[in-house]
């Protein structure tokens, strides 16, 4: 009933543990590694320090997620939002490629996509709401969605007896794909963890 700024990091930690089921052990060989900046602090050199500080600590990348895209500056210092943004993705594709790893990130879509799901909220039935959103509702500039390798819109969805999943609808991907859009079901219950399905049959 909160946002997380609402608990205190064991607290955040134990219900991603016990809720979402994220294990982290000596039996597991990835590690989870975190590093806050602040809104707008580094540029996308940052990476590349990133990087060799953990190569330095022992780790090895093997993929670096970055929340959120309008948080770090693009090396080049465009001053128009819209061209920085591309700069920037254009950017994330040159360190993901030099350290053969991939990058994600995550932002926003566009004033036409919030009232397309809010229009869904008011229904009496809302389902499959995710399908309807697409490349027309990228936020900021369209040129993120020109440099990246793949888009997804990400988002809650529900069928039509209102049983929660989230949706992935593909929006641009590089390689020629017929597969374009999946709804995982959350665990009956749960606000985190979805249904596990791997090496079974898709839930």
């Amino acid at each position: 009933q909160y946002g997380m700024e609402g608990y205190t990091l064991p607290e955040v930690i134990g219900k991603l543990k016990n809720e979402g089921h994220l294990v982290i052990n000596d039996k597991s060989p990835i590690d989870i590694v975190i590093r806050y900046k602040a809104n707008r602090s580094v540029d996308t050199s940052y990476l590349y320090s990133l990087y060799d500080d953990m190569d330095d600590l022992g780790y090895e990348m093997i993929c670096l997620i970055q929340d959120h895209i309008k948080r770090i500056r693009s090396a080049e210092g465009n001053s128009d939002v819209r061209l920085e943004l591309g700069d920037v993705v254009n950017e994330f594709k040159v360190f993901a490629a030099e350290k053969d790893i991939p990058v994600i990130t995550v932002s926003h879509l566009n004033r036409d996509a919030a009232r397309v799901v809010e229009d869904s909220q008011g229904k009496k039935i809302k389902s499959d709401v995710t399908t309807k959103l697409g490349k027309s509702n990228i936020g900021e500039s369209f040129l993120m969605l020109d440099n990246l390798d793949v888009g997804i819109v990400v988002n809650v969805d529900y069928d039509q007896d209102q049983n929660k999943y989230m949706a992935f609808e593909l929006i641009k991907v590089r390689i020629k794909t017929d597969f374009k859009y999946f709804a995982q079901p959350f665990s009956y219950g749960n606000s985190i963890r979805m249904v596990e399905d791997f090496n079974t049959d898709p839930m």
